[in-house]
């Protein structure tokens, strides 16, 4: 138990530290990440947020000031903020960045699934076989009632897979896009409906 209070207490001081370093230098954009980094170890969302912003104002060319505030925004709450950010540091870097998968998490968070596919798709363009982006687009892609593009997606994650638990799992998926697609000859025979 003293020991969860001495860390609580260090958490306190380092907060209370660094929001004094943030007085003393108001556009330091690393001190405002410190801060915003600790309010986050201390699981304060919102305060997080804020000096992520904070930093991200100071520095607006810093792609992790940008993606470090978008996720401290959509971990508060505020979707849109996080989008906002997200989409500025993608921007920044092109192509599949921490910003880019975190903006296709954020996306599909919100229900907003065609923004979700083209965020995939643009990280496939930059890696093409990036497993999770090919495995969201594959998701995505059945969702929006394309299941041939859903069917392809899964067949290329199927041929990349080493491992057998995976593979068998992918394959539930390809089954799945071949039948919404009407191509039951591909899906190989389906066991008998009880």
């Amino acid at each position: 138990m003293a020991g969860a209070a001495g860390a609580e207490l260090g958490a306190d001081d380092a907060i209370a530290d660094l929001s004094r370093v943030t007085e003393l230098r108001p556009d330091d954009a690393a001190a405002w990440n410190a801060l915003a980094d600790a309010h986050a170890m201390d699981g304060d969302n919102e305060q997080a947020a804020a000096a992520f912003a904070k930093a991200a104002e100071l520095a607006p060319e810093s792609e992790e000031s940008l993606a470090a505030a978008g996720a401290a925004a959509f971990a508060a709450g505020d979707g849109e903020t996080a989008i906002s950010s997200l989409v500025g540091a993608a921007d920044m870097v092109g192509g599949a960045s921490s910003a880019a998968i975190n903006l296709v998490d954020v996306y599909r968070e919100l229900g907003r699934h065609a923004d979700a596919l083209a965020m995939a798709r643009r990280i496939l363009e930059a890696i093409p076989d990036d497993r999770l982006a090919l495995l969201d687009v594959a998701e995505l892609e059945l969702e929006a009632g394309t299941p041939e593009a859903s069917a392809t997606a899964f067949a290329k994650l199927v041929a990349m897979s080493d491992d057998p638990a995976e593979a068998a799992a992918t394959r539930h998926g390809l089954i799945d896009a071949q039948l919404a697609g009407g191509d039951a000859a591909a899906a190989g025979p389906q066991p008998p409906k009880r």
